[in-house]
């Protein structure tokens, strides 16, 4: 994933657990396993590193952060597996439709199907 789409992702995550009330706190003690209470708040704590990561262009770093968040978000029953999935598709900036669905690619330039806006020129420059 590009550095914007792991940032939109993870500061979204980060907004939907501040917005129930879960704070921000590094894990204490990294030999116990915690209760999901204090699981929510590390992964929130991680979700802001992992930000950080990636606007530093640590992008392997952030993606592997981003899995472990997600996996947790899927133990605790916050998403499924397939919502998540939907979160790191790339969206078509016209449309908001999955990229890979509305592209239309004419000549050397992309192109949304459903708006026929260009997306890119896919010029090598």
């Amino acid at each position: 994933m590009k550095t914007e789409k792991i940032v939109e992702v993870l500061s979204a995550y980060r907004k939907e657990l501040a917005g129930v009330g879960i704070g921000s706190c590094q894990l204490e003690n990294y030999d116990e396993i915690p209760e999901e209470e204090v699981a929510l708040r590390h992964i929130t704590w991680m979700c802001e590193q992992a930000i950080e990561f990636a606007e530093a262009g640590r992008l392997e770093k952030a993606n592997r952060w981003l899995g472990f968040i997600q996996g947790t978000l899927w133990l605790t029953g916050r998403h499924a597996v397939s919502s998540m999935r939907e979160h790191n598709r790339p969206r078509c900036p016209h449309c908001h439709g999955p990229e890979d669905e509305c592209n239309d690619l004419r000549g050397n330039r992309l192109y949304c199907k459903n708006t026929d806006m260009c997306i890119r020129n896919n010029n090598a420059e």
